[in-house]
């Protein structure tokens, strides 16, 4: 195993000298590769965190341009970037971040070849590419959305517990419309990339316990968590259930 250089050291000192991530743990991030699938609002967030982690190799999908609206709701597009391609503007603001973590973009449509080059999938948008919404836990799939003052973070584990879509039709039955409270929408899409980004460094560490299936949600305008334990729906192709709410103050 590869010795750390001094730049390395520098760098990652502080995830060095934690207990829960030591040497090993940094390695294995250095090592780890992740599809991010979706470079707006949490998804670039989280993004931006995963590159500072040192995350050695982040795939980027997302076929938009970046609009006026993204520069609200992520610091890592600047007015410059209007008009281009939001996943070539989140590469170049990752690299210029974190120049040792490798960075390549895809289209949606090359996208939906998700296949065995992943550690792990992140989707950081409210809805899906296309092909991706029955979500068959073949990697495991970090999901993290945001809109209005709520947004919410979940993980879908290997061959186990709900799908995508089961996951998704939940965060719809539990999320009010955005309409009056749009305008907190920026820090709540910073929370829940925060947040997102957590939990894709537990599951590449090993560490912790991870939101398999179950929704957890924020309320930004009561300060209030939510927990949606999803099951699988009946009559879903990937899996079939219900779901349970607890609720956390």
């Amino acid at each position: 195993m590869a010795a750390f250089t001094e730049d390395q050291i520098r760098r990652y000192s502080r995830h060095i000298l934690l207990p829960e991530v030591g040497g090993k743990g940094q390695r294995r991030l250095l090592a780890a590769r992740v599809l991010l699938l979706g470079a707006a609002g949490p998804g670039a967030v989280a993004a931006g965190y995963l590159a500072a982690a040192g995350v050695g190799r982040l795939e980027i999908a997302d076929g938009a341009a970046v609009a006026p609206a993204d520069l609200a709701d992520s610091m890592f597009f600047v007015h410059a970037d209007l008009g281009r391609p939001r996943a070539h503007a989140l590469r170049d603001a990752l690299a210029a971040l974190n120049p040792e973590v490798q960075v390549n973009t895809w289209s949606d449509a090359e996208a939906a070849r998700v296949g065995a080059a992943w550690d792990l999938v992140l989707l950081g948008a409210p809805a899906a590419p296309a092909g991706l919404a029955a979500w068959p836990n073949a990697r495991p799939l970090i999901w993290g959305a945001a809109r209005g003052a709520h947004g919410w973070r979940t993980a879908l584990a290997l061959g186990d517990g709900p799908s995508l879509a089961c996951v998704q039709a939940a965060a719809e039955k539990a999320a009010p419309p955005a309409a009056g409270d749009v305008d907190l929408a920026a820090p709540v899409a910073g929370l829940v990339g925060s947040l997102t980004a957590v939990e894709v460094v537990k599951a590449l560490l090993g560490k912790g316990e991870l939101a398999c299936g179950v929704l957890v949600r924020c309320d930004g305008l009561r300060g209030l968590g939510e927990r949606v334990v999803c099951a699988p729906r009946p009559g879903c192709p990937a899996c079939g259930g219900e779901r349970v709410r607890e609720r956390s103050g």
